[in-house]
């Protein structure tokens, strides 16, 4: 890649992370504001948050579901892993030795696939266009 490409990509990209990351850093700055008739920044609102009942009843059913579906997640996984390699069939040819799989791939697959093909259209739209990213 040339140089001046590459200064191109860096002028078009930077103000698209300014526009990104400006509003997260104000939120961060304001976040240590101070309660109302105090000066200086604080942890106010933070110790605030930690002790309000329907954040830490919030807190506890997020982890609450966060766990329980990872265990589920993992026991489901480990036991259809096993059961796809346990009971295959070794006779089977073309795509009957290849559907278990399919099936269980696909909505795994798709999502990726969707988002790849539509960058490429975007991306050859964009060349096509301006005659960048050649």
């Amino acid at each position: 890649m040339g140089k001046s490409t590459r200064r191109s990509l860096l002028a078009m990209s930077l103000p698209v992370y300014l526009l990104l990351y400006t509003p997260l850093l104000m939120i961060a700055i304001f976040s240590f504001a101070p309660p109302p008739l105090a000066k200086g920044q604080t942890f106010y609102w933070y110790a605030d948050l930690l002790h309000s009942p329907e954040v830490i009843a919030a807190f506890r059913r997020s982890l609450t579901l966060a766990i329980g579906s990872s265990i589920l997640g993992t026991a489901l996984g480990t036991l259809m892993g096993f059961g796809l390699y346990r009971y295959r069939d070794r006779n089977a040819t073309g795509i009957a030795s290849a559907l278990p799989s399919l099936i269980i791939y696909t909505p795994i697959i798709m999502p990726s696939l969707v988002f790849g093909i539509s960058e490429l259209i975007f991306f050859s739209f964009i060349h096509s266009a301006t005659g960048f990213l050649a």
